[in-house]
């Protein structure tokens, strides 16, 4: 097998094993076979032993902890701080995508996805080695508001996505404030030698969990939201969740009606996003994030009707 006939049979047996717990070699290869023509890999004879080395090489080259439990009689993939369900989940999904339409099932006629592309995706792999390794990087960083870019020495912590773009987050060496870094805006990438060792009170799970989007702020406090919309944005609300904090507190298609409650801080990602859907959006509660909501739409209106006024007269 070529390649990419590699990675196929990697990523199929992160996921087999990802989704159903203490599968048994056994079953694993039946239903590798089954994948893998599937996904239009070349026809060649898996063997156990074939099973065994890919698992090995998941482990030792893709740092993904694969185990095998002799008394569940069965592999699986033990959680650890990198490697929880749901991550593993979100990593498998794009390249799920990617083995299908590569295979030869004619899906890349029938299936279109997105062609916006985040930039700094490159560099996702080498900070993955240096924040597992505790390992420091340099890199020059430009800020959209500056005109050339800046060295920077971080001391790298996590990785997050947001709205279609990767953060790195990390610490200067001489701060213990967490800094968030666009991975598009990074270059000159580079691994820096020796270690550093890690707040043990830094939590990015803590410092996220009230949290939409990527810019914090200390100033902000979590307070609840209670938002309305129609019941056609209810339908996409339901399905995909604005947060995780999110509560159905009415649902009432036939009303037209379809109301949330949320807890989290109202930060400007926020406000983005709920503005999105102002066609239906009507702030319910806190007094001070309707007021904001009708600000920026009241400034938008009068900015297109004066486009408008300025289009009429260059007409006549």
């Amino acid at each position: 097998m070529g390649k990419l006939d590699a990675i196929k049979r990697y990523l199929l047996i992160i996921d087999k094993i990802n989704e159903r717990t203490y599968i048994t070699s056994g079953e694993l290869l039946e239903n590798l076979k089954d994948e893998l023509v599937k996904h239009g890999c070349a026809k060649t004879e898996l063997s156990h032993r074939t099973l065994k080395r890919d698992i090995y090489d998941i482990r030792n080259d893709l740092g993904i902890p694969i185990e095998y439990s002799r008394q569940k009689n069965g592999y699986y993939i033990e959680e650890k701080e990198y490697w929880s369900p749901e991550n593993i989940e979100r990593i498998l999904e794009p390249f799920n995508i990617l083995c299908s339409l590569n295979a030869d099932t004619g899906l890349d006629k029938i299936v279109f996805p997105e062609r916006r592309r985040p930039q700094g995706t490159e560099h996702l792999l080498a900070l993955i080695e240096a924040i597992k390794n505790c390992q420091p990087v340099t890199f020059q960083y430009q800020k959209y508001t500056d005109s050339e870019p800046r060295t920077h020495k971080i001391y790298p912590y996590a990785l997050k996505e947001c709205q279609h773009r990767w953060y790195l987050l990390g610490m200067k060496p001489e701060h213990n404030t967490l800094i968030t870094f666009g991975l598009d805006r990074i270059s000159h990438l580079e691994i820096q030698s020796g270690h550093f060792k890690k707040h043990l009170d830094v939590s990015i799970g803590e410092r996220y969990r009230d949290l939409y989007g990527i810019m914090d702020s200390a100033d902000i406090q979590p307070e609840k939201v209670v938002l309305s919309f129609n019941a056609r944005d209810g339908y996409f609300l339901k399905s995909l969740p604005l947060h995780h904090s999110q509560k159905i507190i009415a649902d009432h298609p036939e009303k037209d009606e379809f109301i949330i409650s949320l807890y989290l801080k109202i930060t400007k990602d926020f406000v983005m996003e709920i503005l999105s859907r102002s066609a239906s959006l009507q702030v319910i509660e806190p007094l001070h994030l309707r007021n904001k909501v009708c600000s920026l739409l009241e400034e938008a209106l009068q900015r297109n009707k004066s486009a408008c006024l300025i289009s009429e007269k260059g007409a006549k």
